[in-house]
């Protein structure tokens, strides 16, 4: 044993004195009996194999489930030992702790005066330690001494611990005044480590690792969450691609059985450990809705097949395929969590929660949506108003909790499906508007003025950042120092990096090493950048640049000129083949028009542009000082553009009409918003022919009352619309040369654009899913027979969509105008008596700022009143949740309407 475990001689008595201690099943409370039976057990066990008998001399019997109870007890008095070493020497992490914060979201007002030590947290064999130090250094030191005191206690109990790679590594997040040189100093070997010298274990060295996988979550240095999530994700994806072909992608299964499947398998996966993330905003989490969203659209077969699904909205996708979103999902894991910690978390858990105190902000989060998907359903649940309330029903009903968080998922599920039909209606009901003229309102879709262009392809763009995109999508451009950037070291400063992408930014930064690779002239391919699967940050390595020792190049005294400041060569050698041939363009415009094209050749930012401008003025000059037998008529067409061209507009003169390249207008996703502020100046309804037609067509409910001016109709109701949709044929009507006037009513149809509230199910929500496609065929159907000339007419009732038109009064400003503001303060009372009312002092635009409202567009504006200019606001709203089937007696003030 001694051999195996690699113990020096002179410490057997040590081992021997841990050895004759009391046992420690005893030393946890059990009886002399029951650790004699204990031994009894572990000392001449057999065991049978294929008829013969196996005798072992101790442990216990292979396979035994007394192997985990024996372990349990020795790992635990490890861990004991270690905990006491560790806080004698004044090592562990110190937070402070009130009794009262177990089990509540708030800590106290005063601050507590105890504290906890939340040093070690372990699952059977796998153990994590956390230490926090005052310095880098001693930090170092801290992990070191905490290494040897492990590794001696594992000895005592003849445990080996295994220090391969992956298995035992420790994770240093060092910060603060030198903590970039000490890792400069730690992490600059391949294999970076802590020496040891432990007093019973041999020599060994502890690894240091800038990520660490424990238990199926990933640690990482920096404490981000990205590789999680990227781990996260390639897991799913592999769990998904193994049932693809057969399951996901099959036309021949549901899609209530892809996405049970899904759920069991997939998204257990990609949603491993979720309820302890903590987001610092929602965009960290666009990963993992990009990876849910390409598996949604491989689910949607039969519905849509693989290149109609690629035009879905995304929120038509997931509910399509009956998936939650990531955001439900994470709320529902976070939920679960909040389960376990309430009846299982220890003391020191809680004292972690509240020191960061983060998760708690999202856990109220979550309950919030919690409340609201009961609420919206109307199903209210009274136990989630009050945390003391909730918290008994986590404890005592863990059931109760696990089922209302299934059945919250599955209600949001189906106010998803509700609300992706919807966005679909507005998106088809706007795209077919523009279509036909309608176009938004100037200040709803602000477009910055062009500065930049593309002349080789007529594009237009607002900012130099859009300018690259489309210079490296579309012409391969990249920036200049990634084609000098070779590897990571620089070969001028022989400074390493930690990968390609930090030596770029260094060499775009420092002049002088640029220069001096410019001037060497080696450019190379480009490493790959961002957006690239070989693409490497680096901020997997801890190690900052480091500065190598060997032969460098010679640095060369060069005049350096950054690369948007420097003419382009080949436009210069287009104009001086211009100049070189005055017989090819006989007149000024030809000559024009030819140096308008060499400017067009290659897409340059303006910048670029003006410095080649600048050039060729000084070329010019210099050619016409150092040769005088030029025409002079040449000479001095050639120096009235080469002046035009220090002060024309590039950007108007080679792209007069450029390919707009303002913000990008999402049809479904924008649409809601987009459709109040439609200007229709531009739409023309042709006038319909007079009919002579004695029968007439009206799509109802019920069949219409005879009447005395149409006595004939040809009646269509909407259940048979709902069985046969092609009833409704507004193609053929438009071409049909019938004068037939068409009516239709959307009374019976829907009271309200938001999710029915008594929704339970999939099967109660297809009635109103059916009145809702037929009322939006219609809605378009009647404008395209609109835009054919076709005679049609509408009835339709009054319908809540949670948009309100407002005029108000504002408060006076305090510094433009204090008089009025004064006089509005004094003179309430009587302005609200006699404009019924109507509160001058009301804060109206605070009011829109509630999160009632998810598209608020206001706008300024004065009346005069006796002369005086009273300021007024007025605009749209649109109220993105709330009891909109209500009906009012009258007109809405902001206040009633929130």
């Amino acid at each position: 044993m001694m051999s195996a475990f690699n113990i020096p001689p002179d410490q057997v008595h040590e081992l021997h004195a841990h050895v004759r201690q009391t046992a420690l099943v005893q030393e946890a409370g059990a009886s002399p009996w029951a650790s004699s039976l204990l031994q009894e057990f572990q000392s001449s066990t057999w065991f049978s194999i294929r008829g013969h008998l196996a005798e072992v001399k101790a442990g216990t019997r292979p396979g035994d489930s007394l192997a985990d109870i024996v372990f349990s007890f020795l790992f635990a008095a490890v861990l004991k030992r270690l905990r006491q070493a560790l806080l004698d020497a004044g090592l562990s992490v110190f937070l402070p702790w009130d009794p009262s914060w177990e089990g509540n979201l708030d800590g106290p007002s005063s601050s507590p005066n105890d504290s906890l030590a939340p040093l070690d947290v372990s699952w059977m064999d796998d153990l994590v330690i956390l230490l926090w130090s005052d310095s880098p250094s001693q930090l170092v030191e801290d992990v070191k001494f905490a290494a040897e005191t492990l590794l001696d206690q594992c000895v005592k109990a003849l445990l080996h611990p295994n220090l391969s790679p992956g298995k035992t590594e420790a994770v240093l997040s060092l910060i603060g005044p030198g903590s970039r040189g000490l890792r400069s100093r730690l992490f600059r070997n391949p294999q970076p480590g802590i020496p040891l010298q432990p007093a019973l274990h041999p020599p060994a060295t502890l690894r240091l690792v800038p990520r660490y996988k424990h238990l199926g979550g990933v640690l990482h240095w920096q404490g981000h969450l990205s590789h999680e999530l990227k781990s996260r994700i390639g897991q799913a994806w592999q769990a998904f691609r193994k049932h693809r072909r057969a399951v996901f992608y099959s036309p021949l299964v549901t899609h209530r059985e892809k996405s049970l499947l899904f759920q069991s398998v997939v998204a257990s996966t990609l949603f491993y450990g979720a309820g302890t993330w903590v987001c610092d905003d929602t965009s960290s989490l666009d990963p993992l809705r990009g990876a849910l969203l390409a598996m949604g659209r491989q689910m949607l077969r039969p519905t849509f097949d693989r290149e109609q699904s690629q035009h879905v909205g995304a929120g038509r996708v997931l509910a399509i395929a009956r998936l939650s979103t990531v955001d439900a999902e994470i709320h529902a894991a976070r939920l679960r969590h909040l389960s376990t910690v309430l009846r299982q978390a220890p003391a020191e858990f809680w004292a972690i929660l509240h020191h960061d105190s983060q998760w708690f902000h999202l856990l109220r989060e979550s309950l919030s949506w919690l409340r609201a998907s009961f609420s919206r359903a109307a199903f209210p649940v009274d136990d989630l108003e009050e945390w003391t309330r909730t918290a008994c029903v986590i404890r005592d009903k863990p059931q109760t909790w696990k089922r209302w968080i299934s059945r919250a998922l599955h209600l949001d599920r189906l106010t998803a499906l509700w609300d992706a039909e919807v966005a679909h209606y507005h998106g088809l009901f706007l795209r077919f508007l523009l279509t036909h003229g309608a176009h938004p309102a100037s200040d709803v879709l602000t477009c910055e003025q062009a500065q930049e262009l593309c002349a080789l392809c007529g594009k237009s763009f607002p900012n130099l950042r859009a300018w690259s995109h489309h210079a490296f999508k579309c012409h391969g451009r990249v920036r200049e120092e990634r084609l000098y950037a070779s590897g990571n070291r620089c070969n001028i400063c022989l400074r390493l990096f930690a990968s390609n992408f930090r030596l770029c930014n260094h060499l775009q930064h420092s002049k002088s090493c640029f220069a001096a690779l410019l001037a060497a002239g080696d450019p190379g391919e480009p490493q790959p950048g961002r957006g690239s699967r070989k693409y490497n940050s680096g901020a997997e390595q801890p190690c900052p640049a480091v500065t190598a020792a060997g032969p460098v190049l010679a640095r060369q005294e060069v005049t350096y000129v950054p690369e948007a400041e420097r003419p382009d060569p080949a436009t210069l050698s287009a104009l001086e083949m211009i100049y070189a041939f005055p017989e090819e363009w006989p007149c000024f415009q030809d000559l024009l028009e030819a140096v308008r094209a060499a400017f067009c050749k290659t897409c340059l930012q303006v910048s670029r542009l003006k410095a080649t401008a600048a050039q060729w003025w000084n070329n010019l000059h210099e050619e016409l000082d150092r040769c005088d037998d030029v025409p002079v008529a040449w000479a001095a067409q050639h120096l009235r553009i080469a002046r035009m061209l220090l002060q024309v507009d590039f950007v108007t003169w080679l792209a007069p009409t450029p390919t707009a390249h303002g913000p990008q207008l999402s049809t479904f996703r924008d649409a809601a918003k987009v459709l109040p502020w439609l200007v229709f100046d531009l739409v023309q309804f042709p006038s319909p022919q007079p009919s002579s037609e004695d029968t007439h067509w009206i799509c109802a409910r019920s069949p219409p009352r005879p009447s005395s001016v149409v006595e004939i109709w040809d009646f269509v109701s909407h259940d048979s619309c709902f069985a046969d949709p092609g009833l409704l044929d507004f193609d053929a009507w438009c071409r049909s040369r019938n004068g037939c006037v068409r009516g239709f009513s959307l009374i019976g149809l829907l009271p309200s654009l938001q999710c029915p509230p008594a929704t339970r199910s999939y099967k109660s929500l297809q009635e109103p899913l059916q009145q809702l496609r037929l009322f939006a065929d219609i809605v378009r159907g009647l404008v395209l027979l609109w835009s054919a000339g076709r005679p049609a007419f509408v009835i339709a009732p009054s319908i809540a969509c949670g948009q309100l038109v407002f005029v108000e009064h504002v408060l006076a400003d305090s510094a433009k105008m204090p008089f009025l503001l004064a006089a509005q303060v004094a003179l309430r009372p009587v302005q609200m008596a006699l404009c019924n009312g109507c509160d001058p002092c009301r804060d109206t635009e605070r009011l829109f700022e509630s999160e009632l409202f998810e598209a608020v567009k206001l706008k300024r504006f004065s009346l005069p009143v006796l002369g005086v200019p009273i300021p007024h606001i007025k605009g749209i709203a649109l109220k993105s949740e709330g009891d909109l089937t209500k009906t009012w007696p009258g007109p809405l003030s902001v206040e009633e309407f929130i």
